[in-house]
């Protein structure tokens, strides 16, 4: 009788192979060599899936720095149409920075935004988009909050509570900290987090790149250009 699973290991079948790959200490595409290699094969009858995987320990030949990476397949992964997925996988630890989203430096940031925005960025780059939406959120509550926006003038002229992140956009706007179409899209900013949080719904890395450089445009313009804008307002009063 067949096992259901069948397990097949081989050790440094590609040692002394020269792959490509990224350097996270070069910053750029080098040439490795794998100095160890340990292959493991699973082959599983009953749920009629293979996993072929080749673990690495791999050194730069640029900078000689080691690291480890899996050279996978994977059945459930291939994809039948052209040009689709032929299974393979690679995955680098420490993980690869190639298409990691840095985070920009604004000064004058208060602590608490900046945590958040470190974190959303975290969460950006390790594909936790409703976490990246959720927090997006939590920086344009924590803009109105630091700011003071606590009430509004509506249409009939009446001073009303900012109570809901609508009326606090307003209330930015209204306090000339951002322009009607920066208010346009942090409406959009808003929106996204109510159906991240409320309807599980999770936006795609896009919808996250675009809403990520829609903020930080903001946080710029709200925090960073009024002090640079000072400081040049200082300047030309000393010259003048």
């Amino acid at each position: 009788m067949q096992d259901k699973v069948h397990y097949t290991y081989q050790e440094n079948i590609n040692k002394g192979k020269t792959i490509h790959c990224y350097c996270n200490n070069c910053t750029i595409e080098t040439k490795h060599v794998v100095i160890f290699d340990y292959k493991e094969d699973v082959d599983d009858y009953e749920e009629g899936f293979s996993v072929k995987d080749d673990y690495q320990i791999i050194k730069c030949d640029n900078c000689n720095q080691l690291s480890f990476r899996i050279d996978g397949w994977f059945s459930e992964y291939q994809d039948p149409f052209p040009g689709g997925n032929d299974g393979t996988y690679e995955e680098l630890y420490p993980e690869s920075d190639r298409n990691k989203r840095a985070e920009k430096k604004i000064h004058n940031l208060p602590n608490s935004l900046t945590e958040i925005y470190s974190e959303v960025i975290n969460a950006y780059n390790h594909n936790l988009f409703i976490l990246a939406a959720v927090g997006i959120r939590g920086i344009l509550e924590g803009i109105c909050k630091e700011k003071g926006i606590e009430t509004i003038v509506n249409h009939d002229g009446k001073t009303i509570e900012a109570s809901d992140i609508k009326l606090m956009t307003v209330g930015l706007l209204q306090n000339k900290l951002i322009s009607q179409p920066q208010k346009e899209a942090l409406d959009n900013l808003r929106i996204l987090g109510n159906d991240s949080i409320h309807d599980l719904f999770e936006p795609t890395k896009k919808d996250i790149k675009n809403v990520l450089d829609i903020i930080e445009l903001i946080l710029l313009s709200v925090y960073e250009i009024p002090n640079k804008a000072k400081q040049l307002s200082n300047i030309k009063q000393k010259k003048g």
